[in-house]
């Protein structure tokens, strides 16, 4: 850091193509080679369960206050909360099971429109299991018409992630962190809430990606894989 007139500056080189979008190569680079590593306490962002249980609560505790101004946003929220606290349970689960698991770099959220400069540029860094990166960059191609299973082919090729990681994973998938964005820059910043629509018109081919992608890694690792009741039902 170096201070001028009180206001701090860091001087970085760049050596990347900056323009250049992010890709699994890349990803699987960047948290597998800093697995482990030590770093503050306030780059950590493992605690799943406390954080997405407290975005629950101000969610629902925010229906009443908005609802007359955005009716039909507080009616998808009820859906996405449902997914999350599926999530929860899916974390809760996974996290009794002793199985080896690795913390690497990575990002509060990575889109497959994202560069190379946002991947490396460290002041973006947070510390977290190695596999969220893949998981939100997963679910920014699914929602963005772009081809997932190449991506699952490639990453699942190209690295050994314990039964653990994957149920982690496939929970985070269930996180649906793509509404709760867009959610909030509706509400903080007044974004058209119409942004929503493209989301909520293709939930039910996500739950149907959902059920394939558990089919997939139930395959992949020769054990049945935890099912959400609802979504097998459906």
């Amino acid at each position: 850091l170096t201070s001028i007139n009180n206001t701090y500056y860091i001087l970085m080189e760049i050596h990347i193509n900056m323009n250049k979008r992010v890709n699994i190569s890349e990803i699987c680079y960047i948290n597998n080679t800093t697995y482990d590593i030590s770093c503050d306490s306030i780059l950590y962002r493992n605690n799943w369960i406390m954080l997405w249980q407290e975005k629950n609560d101000y969610f629902e505790s925010q229906i009443n206050e908005i609802g007359h101004n955005y009716p039909d946003l507080c009616n998808y929220l009820n859906y996405y909360i449902g997914l999350a606290e599926n999530a929860i349970m899916y974390v809760k689960n996974a996290l009794k099971i002793n199985d080896s698991m690795l913390y690497g770099i990575s990002h509060r959220r990575l889109s497959s429109n994202d560069n190379l400069f946002y991947l490396y540029h460290p002041l973006y860094f947070i510390y977290d299991y190695r596999i969220r990166d893949f998981s939100e960059y997963l679910k920014s191609l699914f929602f963005n018409n772009k081809n997932i299973n190449y991506a699952i082919d490639e990453y699942f090729t190209h690295n050994y992630i314990s039964y653990k990681e994957a149920l982690l994973l496939y929970a985070r998938l269930l996180y649906p962190s793509y509404f709760f964005d867009l959610y909030d820059e509706i509400i903080n910043n007044n974004k058209d809430q119409k942004v929503v629509d493209n989301i909520v018109s293709k939930s039910n081919e996500y739950e149907m990606f959902l059920t394939m992608f558990n089919n997939y890694l139930s395959n992949l690792y020769g054990i049945v894989f935890p099912k959400v009741d609802w979504l097998i039902k459906k």
